[in-house]
């Protein structure tokens, strides 16, 4: 291969010197035409006659020297570059053929029948996408397909048992009222809790509460910069994503057993949790929601919390069913709300004690408050008599202290 590529160079090279030898001879000839150094009368002028027509010779002749070698040495970069080109990619190409064969390993693995297997799966992944970024928003997918599979969990984790007794049942080889299914299904929920821990992690801010901003924070090992989440009727356990700084999130459908945290959370997109169902408590107490966020026909059977949370884009609760108080104390609304037909079984149904919204006095953005509350213009001037920016609170009309 090294032959076929030199065979040509030293054909090229051959007729490059040839051509050079040729243009110094030319050169001498010319030189020694002009200067004649035979029609010289005296010995000396023959001699200094003869001494410039060699100095032009030589002189060009070096130029020429120089200018091959300059040739030749251009050649050899080029040739060199050329090599660590090919070198490069060549293991460019074997370095993506090796994160593909893991990432089709670990995925693999993913579908095995035993539990610690899958467990397996996931931590591999975990690697793989620590050591290459440009690997994390596919493996993040995946643990949400995984999580998006079907699944039901097991009576003794929707009663609230601790995985330790879970896995004493297992220890004692006790299959208890759900049989041998009750015990895969627990296994399922160690792999499933497994990957909802890693999901959270790689989106919880590592930076210290004072130093953060509501923007993403950089991408490292730990917090990955991902694009999207999707987790559209995935069925959950024990969520806890307090802290968390999420990109466009999906989860229309999402099934959510037991309590869902995401207290101090910031969502920088929109957000999708139609026809969601929470089993237990929902708290996202002072969450910050940067784009709209979407609750249309979504359940909540217990107690929902949205305590001083900030409402940068809309909020839509149409139709959502909620069994116990909705809490909305010291929130902040900017543009619409709107909770039209929503089913309220709290007592109080909701409450927006506190609560704030920016001043619209066009009427530009749609709000319809909950039954019992309405939104006032408040004071231009503050208690000091100060002006302030133009704001409305939430009041309840029937309050004897309004």
């Amino acid at each position: 291969m090294g032959e076929t590529r030199e065979t040509p160079g030293r054909g090229r090279w051959i007729w490059v010197v040839a051509v050079a030898g040729i243009v110094v001879a030319g050169v001498s000839v010319g030189a020694w035409w002009l200067v004649d150094p035979l029609s010289a009368e005296t010995p000396a002028d023959k001699a200094s006659a003869l001494q410039a027509t060699f100095t032009l010779a030589f002189g060009f002749g070096g130029v020429a020297t120089l200018a091959l070698f300059a040739r030749r040495q251009w050649h050899q970069e080029r040739v060199h570059e050329h090599d660590r080109a090919v070198a490069a990619e060549a293991q460019y190409d074997a370095e993506q053929r090796r994160i593909t064969e893991q990432y089709v390993k670990a995925v693999e693995l993913l579908g095995h029948e035993s539990a610690s297997v899958r467990l397996a799966g996931l931590y591999a992944l975990d690697r793989l996408g620590r050591n290459h970024p440009e690997q994390r928003q596919m493996i993040s997918e995946v643990w949400c397909a995984y999580l998006r599979r079907r699944y039901r969990p097991p009576r003794a984790v929707l009663l609230g048992t601790s995985a330790d007794d879970a896995l004493d049942l297992q220890f004692d080889g006790e299959a208890g009222p759900g049989g041998a299914d009750e015990l895969e299904a627990l296994d399922e929920y160690e792999v499933r809790a497994t990957a909802q821990r890693l999901l959270a992690r790689h989106l919880r801010d590592p930076r210290p509460a004072e130093l953060r901003n509501g923007e993403r924070p950089p991408a490292s090992e730990e917090y990955w910069d991902l694009q999207r989440i999707d987790l559209t009727k995935a069925t959950l356990v024990s969520m806890d994503f307090r802290d968390c700084v999420f990109p466009r999130t999906d989860a229309g459908g999402l099934r959510c057993h037991r309590r869902a945290q995401f207290d101090r959370a910031v969502f920088t997109s929109k957000v999708l949790l139609e026809r969601s169902k929470f089993h237990g408590g929902v708290s996202f107490f002072d969450t910050h929601l940067a784009d709209d966020v979407s609750f249309l026909e979504a359940t909540f059977l217990d107690r929902v919390t949205f305590r001083n949370a900030k409402f940068s884009g809309g909020v839509r609760f149409e139709r959502a069913v909620l069994t116990r108080t909705l809490d909305l104390r010291d929130s902040w609304f900017e543009t619409y709300a709107v909770f039209e037909d929503c089913e309220l079984a709290g007592k109080p149904a909701v409450d927006l004690t506190g609560a704030r919204a920016t001043s619209d006095p066009t009427g530009f953005f749609r709000r319809a408050w909950p039954p019992g509350w309405v939104a006032r213009e408040a004071d231009p001037v503050d208690i000091r008599g100060q002006p302030r920016e133009p704001f409305m609170y939430l009041v309840q009309p029937d309050d004897p202290e309004i």
